[in-house]
């Protein structure tokens, strides 16, 4: 059985946007790090 083009397309841009949101909150994460907020920082790596 073969996905629909259109669902197909949709799934991989929620793909995308979900793997740049959690680039985002890594990026976050190590600017915690750096500036030594350590539970800040896993907060937003968990």
């Amino acid at each position: 059985m073969q996905i629909n083009p259109a669902v197909n397309q949709a799934i991989n841009k929620q793909i995308g946007m979900e793997f740049g949101a959690y680039l985002q909150y890594l990026t976050i994460s190590t600017h915690f790090d750096v500036e030594g907020l350590s539970e800040l920082a896993a907060f937003f790596k968990a």
